[in-house]
């Protein structure tokens, strides 16, 4: 059993200023498998959704609002999820929330299989496993400090970035080829087997650090964390810059399974599609470093990738031809993980560890929220006005979001 093999001295974060490489430790191991591999289960599930709701309905706002149905439950448990992270053994917490996300993914095989989805019973059950989703997002965010010490905690928050955006790459291609092969049940059904491995890798392989048991009652601390992060002026730029770009970004989300059916309208088309931008990601991923030395600061790291993803989203957005469709795509995720990953490290660098899983939540929380709002307003500027259009106004937005950011600079430098 790996449980059994872990070295003492991987129990415990070491104490020490010495910057290890983050897969040197065996806990960061397993928890970036149980990271990677539900990431993929949920990318393939979410690609899937998204697909079969095209063939339920041709609304735009109706397939848009399957990445609503995705996010939303951030808005609803994401602090919650922080709260618990920060007070129970985040190893028994995660296996509850995929045990969960197991039984939803369940049902809904169940109805694929029978033929008795439609529109609104399939956004009722992403939603319900978009609760998982939500509720693991701060869990896995705060248990990597469990498993690292501090000094290597940046290098493995990039890893984490790389293992989530190798993960969007990796899902949405397999779910394409499976939906094109075999059909779009198929893709429900592998999901059920990955999360099934990942609950057997948090029992045989990954045991989490005792921590002390805050003595405040729930309510008590999830006011605290938000009193917290509404008190640390310097946080709220980080927020305002994740809200203004996500809300614009939500529209590519959004819209994409669309402009799959204009573009190529063959079945696995859209999986294809994002994976692209799950490609870049990882690109992007291993080029961060190199192009965070070549940025006066964090502010122009971030206003770089905004316009950059602002581009790709403008030329996607009057349909080009395919092979400028993908580079494009995968230009928009190198933008992606630039702005999302050093925006996110320099956010968890300067929290204390007594309320780093719900500061984390608020974190995620503006994220999500602004991507499940964004959907909704998007998919609304579409069915009106049309699906360019719609991507035209959010590239445009994610341009003029750049003043936002001379009003509210981000504290972060390098």
């Amino acid at each position: 059993m790996c449980q059994q093999s872990l070295p003492e001295k991987d129990n415990t974060v070491p104490k020490t200023d010495v910057s290890l490489p983050p897969l040197s430790y065996t806990l960061f191991r397993a928890l970036l498998s149980v990271a990677l591999i539900a990431n993929v289960a949920v990318w393939m599930q979410n690609v899937a959704a998204a697909w079969l709701m095209t063939s339920l309905s041709t609304s735009p706002l109706m397939v848009a609002l399957i990445q609503t149905a995705i996010s939303l439950p951030a808005f609803f448990f994401g602090i919650p999820a922080g709260v618990l992270a920060d007070r129970v053994d985040r190893r028994k917490l995660l296996l509850s929330i995929y045990v969960w996300m197991m039984l939803a993914s369940t049902l809904l095989v169940v109805v694929v299989e029978l033929d008795v989805v439609g529109p609104w019973s399939l956004l009722c059950l992403v939603f319900l496993s978009g609760i998982g989703s939500a509720l693991t997002l701060p869990v896995l965010q705060a248990s990597i400090s469990d498993t690292v010490p501090g000094a290597s905690l940046l290098p493995a928050i990039t890893l984490n970035s790389i293992a989530y955006n190798t993960a969007r790459a990796l899902g949405p291609a397999l779910a394409g080829l499976i939906i094109a092969g075999v059909g779009v049940h198929a893709v429900f059904v592998l999901n059920l087997v990955l999360l099934l491995i990942v609950l057997l890798v948090l029992v045989f392989c990954y045991t989490t650090v005792a921590r002390p048991q805050p003595p405040n009652a729930a309510i008590s601390a999830v006011r605290e964390g938000l009193v917290y992060v509404r008190n640390e002026r310097l946080l709220h730029g980080y927020l305002l810059r994740v809200i203004a770009f996500t809300g614009c970004a939500s529209s590519l989300w959004a819209m994409l399974p669309l402009i799959s059916k204009l573009v190529v309208d063959g079945e696995g088309s859209y999986g294809y599609l994002l994976s692209s931008l799950g490609f870049g990601s990882v690109i992007g991923g291993f080029s961060l470093s190199w192009l965070r030395t070549r940025c006066a600061d964090l502010d122009s790291l971030l206003s770089l990738s905004t316009i950059l993803f602002a581009v790709s989203m403008l030329v996607v957005a009057w349909i080009p031809p395919l092979p400028v469709m993908y580079v494009m795509l995968i230009l928009g995720g190198m933008a992606w993980i630039n702005f999302t990953s050093p925006i996110n490290a320099a956010f968890q660098g300067g929290l204390p560890a007594w309320v780093m899983a719900r500061a984390i939540a608020v974190f995620l929380l503006s994220f999500q929220v602004a991507m499940a709002v964004g959907g909704v307003i998007w998919g609304l500027v579409a069915s009106v006005f049309g699906v360019t259009q719609a991507l035209s106004a959010a590239a445009i937005g994610m341009m003029l979001s750049l003043l936002l950011a001379r009003r509210y600079p981000t504290p972060g430098g390098q």
